[in-house]
This record gives C-alpha cells, sequence and structure tokens, in this order.
C-alpha cells in the first residue's frame, strides 16, 4: 500500500509542474505544446486512473485524474487559441 502514496506524490508533483504552462498558455493566448502530445498524454492519465481505481488505489487514481485534466486544459487551450488566432488572421484579410 506505501506504493499508493509514493505514486499519488509523484503524481501530484507532475500536476503542480503544469500550473505554469497553463497560466503561460492562458496569458499568451496561445500554447506551443502539440495537440498529439497533450491528447495522448490525457487520454493516457485518465486510462491509469480507470486502472488504479479498479486496483483499490484510490489516491494514485484521484492524482491521475487531476494530472490528466490538467493536460486536458493544455489540450482545450490548444484548440481554443488556434481557433481564435485563425479567426483575428480571417478578420485582418
Amino acid at each position: 500500500m506505501w506504493q499508493d502514496y509514493v505514486y499519488s506524490g509523484v503524481s501530484l508533483a507532475f500536476t503542480y509542474s503544469l500550473i505554469p504552462q497553463i497560466i503561460k498558455g492562458y496569458k499568451d493566448k496561445r500554447q506551443d505544446i502539440s495537440l498529439q502530445t497533450s491528447g495522448i498524454t490525457s487520454l493516457g492519465l485518465y486510462t491509469l486512473a480507470y486502472t488504479a481505481h479498479t486496483l483499490d488505489l484510490d489516491y494514485s487514481a484521484l492524482t491521475n485524474l487531476a494530472t490528466g485534466t490538467m493536460w486536458a486544459t493544455i489540450l482545450g487551450q490548444r484548440l481554443f487559441y488556434k481557433q481564435k488566432n485563425l479567426e483575428n488572421i480571417i478578420e485582418e484579410k
């Protein structure tokens, strides 16, 4: 069971490390991380969260869910700001 705590601690560190990236994306109104990276990573983390839940590793499941949600936020920023930038380019022409 100690593995659940270690795994959760590492996942929290990864989650915390994404906060500056999300803030930077919000401030710059653009996202530098590719669609493939953010999409595959968020899908993988949600899969890990489900797997951890089925193994009764509840802390790990929650932290993976949180990290997956952060990556999904980055994916959403990428899609949203890409659309906004395209609209601005069209309006300028």
